[in-house]
């Protein structure tokens, strides 16, 4: 009863192949559930696997830290012919639609103020406005001074 669950397939390899289809187009697809993100992604032995990498990584090599690239422009494509390695920012840039080159390229927080080198901090590659987060901390004081005051008066 407990490998009621046990996939029928002896390897990562031939389960990626009994899910793969082949389209006109030269993309192949594998038969599975495509993420919110747009990519495939398939399980075995547990492990959640992006078809993609696993396809580069098994056909190519490996990826050296790297982004793997569809050159069809196909998320869900694991046609290995179709996939590149390029660097995280190069790969941003192609896709200027993604939220991190988005917002890397905002030159003002929301509230409009700039970032400058004396407006801006980092939290590892989260920048942050310095004036907002001292307007939100001055708030959050005055808010704890209120409550304070408050709960003081009402003990009376």
């Amino acid at each position: 009863m407990a490998n009621q669950y046990k996939h029928k397939y002896k390897d990562t390899l031939e389960h990626f192949n009994a899910l793969l289809i082949k389209l006109t187009n030269g993309c192949h697809i594998l038969n599975v559930k495509t993420r919110p993100d747009g990519y495939s992604q398939f399980k075995h032995d547990g492990k959640a696997i992006f078809g993609h990498i696993f396809s580069y990584e098994t056909f190519k090599g490996s990826t050296n830290g790297l982004d793997v690239h569809h050159r069809c422009k196909y998320k869900r494509c694991v046609n290995p012919e179709h996939l590149e390695l390029k660097g995280r920012k190069e790969h941003n840039d192609e896709h200027s639609n993604n939220i991190t080159t988005i917002n890397e390229n905002k030159t003002h927080c929301v509230a409009g103020h700039e970032y400058t080198a004396a407006n801006t901090y980092y939290r590892g590659k989260h920048r942050s406005c310095r004036i907002c987060n001292k307007v939100s901390r001055d708030s959050s004081n005055r808010i704890q001074q209120l409550l304070r005051a408050l709960t003081a008066f009402n003990k009376r």
